[in-house]
């Protein structure tokens, strides 16, 4: 008796799924914003952030999303 498994949909894709990171000075720069005012919205919790140690990285995706939106996903 012999089975057939198809392996792509058991294993997960490579890289499409992991988000893209970055530091504040990287998501103004890429926003076209200022440091100080991207630091205001994670000091207000209006956006979601990873503190690490004294890094903070910030989703970049969900960022779009909220200066599209107005809101964190």
């Amino acid at each position: 008796m012999t089975r057939n498994f198809n392996y792509e949909l058991v294993m997960p894709k490579t890289m499409d799924n992991i988000p893209t990171m970055l530091t504040i000075s990287e998501t103004a720069r890429q926003a076209n914003m200022s440091e100080y005012c991207v630091r205001r919205l994670v000091k207000q919790g209006k956006i979601k952030h990873i503190k690490t140690g004294i890094k903070v990285l910030i989703n970049w995706e969900r960022f779009v999303h909220f200066l599209n939106e107005g809101v964190d996903m």
